[in-house]
């Protein structure tokens, strides 16, 4: 066993602390080990810093908390300036890939020329960069990339995009050679 001695002090009336006695833990090394582990454990997720008061925003964070630490694809629907991104973020990092990186698109305004690139990337033939730019999907390796407005992508991109995740594969603009991926994605959209 192990002994945890904890005092317990008392005011005298020139306000001196005074040993008055101690509580004494015994606990088995299974019990112990239990501790060491909860203390590895996070103290807090990002769901703990959302502030809610309607019955469907508690509903809502509800939900994400419970699908946070699955792998799949989510989508977040949701008027603009509702928190889609910073629910998404709670559900980074509530996930398994918590320590990886969270990177995110905007996709408004951008052409589907502009889209591809910052999501696939491109070799070095079709851009000024000596050894290709790197996009977003592979540059979130194991963590999460969440797209704003995924509705604003062509649906052909859509396409890609979804073989991306379910084929864990993509290729650069303008290659050939497959590059393996495990990001998990998360889309937003105010439709």
């Amino acid at each position: 066993y192990l002994a945890d001695i904890l005092p317990i002090y008392i005011h005298d009336a020139e306000d001196s602390q005074i040993l008055a006695g101690a509580v004494v833990l015994l606990k088995s090394e299974l019990r112990l080990g239990q501790q060491l582990n909860a203390f590895n454990q996070p103290k807090s997720n990002r769901f703990d810093t959302l502030l809610a008061q309607s019955p469907a925003m508690r509903r809502t964070i509800k939900e994400a908390r419970a699908v946070a630490v699955e792998d799949n694809p989510m989508l977040l629907r949701g008027e603009a300036g509702s928190g889609k991104q910073t629910l998404a973020k709670a559900c980074h990092l509530s996930s398994p890939r918590a320590t990886e990186e969270f990177l995110s698109l905007d996709c408004a305004g951008l052409s589907a020329e502009q889209i591809e690139l910052e999501l696939f990337g491109c070799s070095a033939a079709v851009s000024e960069y000596p050894k290709g730019k790197s996009g977003l999907v592979e540059l979130a390796g194991a963590g999460s990339l969440f797209i704003k407005e995924i509705t604003d992508i062509p649906l052909s991109l859509q396409a890609r995009l979804c073989r991306t995740v379910t084929q864990k594969m993509f290729t650069r603009v303008g290659d050939t050679k497959s590059v393996p991926t495990h990001v998990r994605l998360m889309c937003g959209t105010s439709l």
